[in-house]
């Protein structure tokens, strides 16, 4: 097959390809969605029954269920800005992980069962976390690529 047949080829495949590629990414990003509205709607009710019942311990859950939320917030806005971009934004990565530190920390303190070893450790990753994210926040290609046209 000589190179000149083989272009329209090319092109249908890339074609179909960038179709196939979109669909998928659409259909995920519906799923993710579906489950944030679910997490946010379960998270609802278990407000209303808490706040009716009064009861403590369903607070606890409430917490640890909105840090919950907020993790599937970060990876969806991870997940959006790829779609835009091509590209994953370090500070989101980071955002999410602290997100999901912060949470595991919550729901160790909350259990009254947390090694005080395990908190300091999580202490330190979400000291390290932040600190890697604002220097990520400043030294980012933005940031230099708007000082030098300055």
């Amino acid at each position: 097959m000589s190179e000149r047949t083989n272009r329209p080829i090319r092109r249908a495949v890339q074609w179909l390809r960038g179709h196939v590629v979109a669909v998928v990414i659409d259909v995920l990003i519906l799923i993710v969605l579906a489950a944030l509205v679910f997490a946010v709607w379960e998270l609802a009710v278990t407000v209303f029954e808490a706040v009716t019942s009064g009861s403590g311990g369903a607070f606890k859950y409430i917490t640890t269920e909105v840090l919950t939320v907020f993790i599937f917030i970060e990876i969806f806005h991870s997940l959006v800005e790829y779609l835009r971009h091509h590209r994953v934004r370090v500070t989101h990565l980071l955002d999410a992980s602290l997100a999901f530190v912060l949470r595991e920390v919550w729901v160790a303190l909350y259990s009254g069962h947390s090694e005080w070893g395990l908190v300091i450790a999580m202490s330190v990753l979400v000291l390290a976390l932040g600190i890697v994210r604002t220097l990520a926040v400043v030294f980012s290609p933005a940031s230099a690529a708007g000082a030098s046209s300055s």
